[in-house]
Order: C-alpha cells, then sequence, then structure tokens
C-alpha cells in the first residue's frame, strides 16, 4: 500500500525534529534562540536581532574558509527555513555582537 502525502509529510517532520534534537543535545542552537539570548544578554531588541541574524550569519560565514558552513550550519525545514548554528559559529557572532555592543 502506498504512503499517503500526509504519512509522508510526518515522517518528514518527524526525522527533522530528531535532527534537530540531536543537535541541540551536542550544544547547537536555532537561530532564533541565539538571537533572543543574546539581545536579553546585550539588552537590545530581540526582534530586531532575529530579523538579521540571517545577515549575521552570512557575515560571520563570509570570513571564515569554505568547509567552515557545511560543519558550522545546518538548515531545516520546508525550503530550508530554520537555521541551526553550532557552538563555534554562535561565539562568532556573538563576538560581532559585543564588538557593536561596545560604546
Amino acid at each position: 500500500m502506498e504512503e499517503s502525502p500526509w504519512e509522508k509529510g510526518n515522517k518528514e517532520r518527524k526525522k527533522r525534529k530528531e535532527q534537530e534534537e540531536a543537535l541541540k543535545k551536542q550544544g547547537w542552537q536555532s537561530s532564533a534562540d541565539l538571537a533572543y539570548r543574546l539581545a536579553h544578554k546585550y539588552q537590545r531588541s530581540g526582534a530586531n536581532l532575529a530579523e538579521h541574524m540571517a545577515k549575521l550569519i552570512e557575515r560571520v560565514l563570509a570570513e571564515q574558509p569554505a568547509d567552515y558552513r557545511a560543519q558550522h550550519l545546518v538548515e531545516l525545514g520546508i525550503k530550508r527555513m530554520k537555521l541551526i548554528v553550532s557552538p563555534d559559529l554562535a561565539a562568532k557572532i556573538e563576538e560581532v555582537i559585543e564588538k557593536k555592543s561596545r560604546p
């Protein structure tokens, strides 16, 4: 019997969720979670940081070797809309925000 589109979609969602949970256990975090954590730490607008997080990620990745992206950034979800960043990439993003927050 052939799988219905609904069942197939549920399996795909479950697989993405399991992959995300495994990464989070290793210290990875979503770009949205990172934005709000850093906003709280540096007293900046969480919505503003979340809106510009993709640009910050691209800025940091542009300064790294070509293979760094594949090792430190995972795109999940339909149309790869959810970004999961490694602890190392999160630290580099935090450095950029910290430099901007200094008077």
